[in-house]
């Protein structure tokens, strides 16, 4: 099934979400040697709804529906394409972060990509869910306050922290010098350091000077009044179809019934009422301490599995 005279992925960056993978994959990419198609394929969870919920909308001529196994051929046809333009002296990566939570993604990477490296990085995991949930009112997804969204949206939000779950599924398929973890703290405190660590791991003569780039790329954006953008949120369930772009490259999506008076509206008013001038505001110290101690449970032993002390950066773990 596969072809073998087609490229594919000699490394992933598997996740997680709000922990500097897109910061990692722009270094990257300035690497003469490294090539990383610029979107996120998510083939490996094409077919996940717990992970990609948004990849099964409804439009006027039905609802896009996705079968990894059955249409294996015709998606690989399609995972190929991103790749075609790599030259023949690169090492070829994608970046996907719902691989790192997904229950399937392992056993098909390792069956497809048996001898591909991976790459994680893991941020405290209570910033990484007071981040996501930013993100999700930004990106017109989130209707709810923080409380509230971790009551009724917590496999999402919460269980992306549970990474010692998530990191045991991979080191079932792959060996232990196939994958490296990275913590976000350290990145950020040490980018060229972590950069030449990663290099060093794909194995190659030489790394990336950091000094004139701009490490951090997902700069952050808060509602002036945020009552007011999630009733906006609710009122218009822009969480849907402000989504529709990211299914507009997977193979045979349908998007036909995309609203564009409705788009235009919710990038107006986006616009009107976020702000880079402003800081998250702080988190409640009860909710705190209770993501801190449900985090704590869920990560146990997370330091022997990937052999870094954790808790140096992490004190409550």
């Amino acid at each position: 099934m596969l072809d073998k005279q087609k490229k594919l992925p000699d490394f992933i960056i598997g996740g997680g979400m709000k922990c500097g993978t897109t910061s990692l994959h722009y270094l990257l990419n300035k690497h003469p040697q490294i090539f990383i198609p610029n979107n996120e394929p998510h083939f490996f969870t094409l077919d996940d709804i717990e992970q990609n919920p948004e990849f099964f909308i409804k439009t006027k001529q039905g609802w896009n529906c996705w079968d990894f196994d059955k249409n294996l051929p015709d998606y690989l046809r399609w995972y190929y394409s991103f790749f075609h333009e790599a030259k023949e002296n690169q090492v070829i990566g994608e970046d996907c972060v719902s691989y790192l939570y997904s229950s399937q993604a392992p056993a098909r990477i390792a069956k497809i990509i048996p001898n591909v490296k991976l790459i994680f990085i893991l941020r405290d995991p209570v910033a990484r869910t007071y981040s996501q949930y930013w993100h999700w009112v930004k990106t017109n997804r989130a209707i709810y306050s923080f409380e509230d969204m971790i009551q009724f949206s917590s496999g999402h939000l919460l269980q992306r922290g549970f990474y010692r779950q998530h990191l045991a599924r991979y080191f079932q398929y792959f060996e232990r010098e196939q994958i490296k973890v990275i913590l976000f703290e350290d990145f950020i405190k040490n980018v060229q350091e972590k950069i030449d660590e990663v290099c060093e791991f794909l194995q190659l003569n030489q790394s990336v000077n950091v000094s004139n780039l701009e490490a951090h790329q997902n700069s952050a954006l808060v509602p002036r009044n945020l009552r007011l953008h999630l009733l906006f949120n609710n009122l218009f369930k822009t969480r849907i179809c402000g989504r529709k772009y990211q299914i507009s490259h997977l193979p045979n999506a349908n998007i036909s019934n995309q609203n564009i008076i409705l788009d235009w509206l919710t990038n107006s008013f986006n616009q009107l009422n976020l702000t880079s001038n402003k800081p998250y505001p702080q988190m409640h110290p009860d909710t705190r301490q209770f993501l801190e101690q449900l985090f704590a449970k869920e990560n146990s032993g997370l330091s022997q599995l990937i052999d870094f002390p954790v808790e140096q950066f992490w004190s409550y773990v």
